[in-house]
């Protein structure tokens, strides 16, 4: 179904190239079509209004548990993995959209 929408907007993307909507809509639905981006729209549906507030929040919960390692230095492993776990899912959050636009830009995303 995806598919039909893409290639709508690529005909009227060669109708009418300076059209700034129809390319718009032709970047999202590429993006759409990423399994990355579906489940980045998963998680920001289900987080709702306070999805920036958790990205910063994670943030802050990493550095609380990396201070508590330093007293008890046997939390240090799982502190560590969770710690890793929790910053690349931030990474993930935030650079999956300037990467996905950037692959579409380049043609490499198709």
């Amino acid at each position: 179904m995806l598919g039909v929408h893409i290639e709508h907007f690529r005909i009227a993307l060669m109708q009418k190239p300076d059209a700034p909507g129809d390319r718009k809509n032709l970047q999202l639905a590429l993006k759409a079509k990423s399994r990355l981006y579906q489940f980045k729209r998963y998680v920001r549906r289900r987080l709702g209004k306070s999805y920036g507030r958790i990205i910063f929040l994670v943030f802050f919960a990493t550095g609380i548990l990396l201070d508590i390692c330093r007293y008890i230095p046997a939390f240090f492993p799982f502190s560590f993995v969770l710690c890793c776990v929790l910053l690349l899912f931030n990474a993930y959050l935030l650079t999956v959209d300037p990467i996905l636009n950037f692959l579409i830009r380049r043609g490499w995303l198709r």
